[in-house]
């Protein structure tokens, strides 16, 4: 296996290369009783829903010999999909890393008798992160009303006593906050929990100036998205998306049913990037999404988990130099 750093130990990038199917968000549901200030939920046209089995095994079906990372996520509540723990153990058994993004309210929401996090833990996926944008009461209200930031720390707390996995938490830079990041992750040092902490962005334009705390632009960088040449979306029907943070499926390049498998997905991707003219969607030129625009180290040309772990920490270096 090729290492992604060159004899000066920086790492390579991807300039010239393909694209290839590294990870994948999920959304197996984009349905949620949470209210998140800065969640565009409420403006979603295209149909909603929760993934249905037979989706799930054409799933499992597409993704074959991709030995990728699943994230279950997107623009609803995975603890909302009852089978999420058969999910998890048939996406792990077929060799795939697995991981699910959660709001601290919905480990406490009740499904089938047991809470969300009694339902998350009876298989729990490789890697759990809990949304807690802030450490700021009065921040963190404003952006999560449905849950005392209190009750949210003591779950996330349980949940890192309980889970067999690493559990993490993700923050978010906003209007309200854009100075917390070495608070932010001081606080959660003191509990030995992992924290990422990023820029909040508009969401595709569908976030107004209210939370983003300055725009980095728009649209995508000359040569094409970075985010679209190693991570794909995967709607709660099947529906192969452009990016997550469509509401309208208006970037539907093709779905998991007729696609033979994630290969075909990558030459669609290919030729969509090497037209040169950037990404055919309206959405793009809209968007400010920071992973848009960063370099990228080489990418993986075959799965598993040290490959993986090696570009993503060459991803997160060039972040760092921005």
């Amino acid at each position: 296996m090729a290492d992604s750093r060159n004899r000066s130990g920086r790492h390579k990038t991807a300039e010239g290369q393909a694209c290839r199917f590294v990870s994948v968000d999920v959304e197996l549901a984009n349905l949620c009783k949470n209210r998140c200030a800065m969640c565009p939920r409420g403006m979603i046209t295209r149909p909603r829903g929760v993934m249905a089995e037979s989706t799930v095994s054409a799933l499992v079906r597409f993704l074959e010999g991709s030995r990728c990372l699943v994230t279950f996520s997107g623009m609803g509540d995975p603890l909302r999909h009852r089978g999420l723990p058969d999910v998890i153990a048939r996406l792990r058994s077929a060799g795939h890393q697995t991981g699910v993004v959660v709001h601290p309210a919905s480990l406490q929401n009740r499904i089938r008798g047991r809470t969300g996090m009694e339902h998350l833990l009876l298989n729990a996926p490789d890697s759990i992160t809990v949304s807690f944008p802030s450490v700021r009461k009065e921040v963190f209200q404003k952006l999560f009303p449905d849950v005392s930031i209190e009750s949210a720390l003591e779950q996330v707390l349980i949940l890192g006593k309980m889970s067999p996995s690493p559990v993490r938490v993700s923050g978010l830079l906003t209007a309200l906050n854009p100075d917390e990041t070495e608070e932010y992750r001081a606080f959660w040092k003191k509990y030995g929990i992992s924290a990422w902490v990023s820029r909040c962005h508009s969401r595709g334009g569908n976030l107004g100036p209210g939370l983003v705390p300055g725009m980095d632009g728009k649209g995508p960088a000359k040569g094409g998205c970075s985010l679209f040449r190693f991570h794909s979306f995967v709607s709660w029907d099947g529906s192969l998306l452009a990016c997550c943070h469509d509401l309208s499926g208006s970037t539907r390049m093709a779905d998991i049913f007729t696609l033979s498998d994630y290969r075909s997905l990558e030459s669609l991707k290919a030729r969509l990037v090497a037209c040169g003219a950037g990404l055919p969607f309206k959405l793009c030129s809209v968007c400010d999404e920071p992973l848009r625009n960063i370099r990228l180290p080489v990418l993986p040309v075959n799965g598993g988990r040290r490959e993986r772990r090696k570009f993503f920490s060459g991803m997160a270096a060039f972040s760092r130099r921005r």
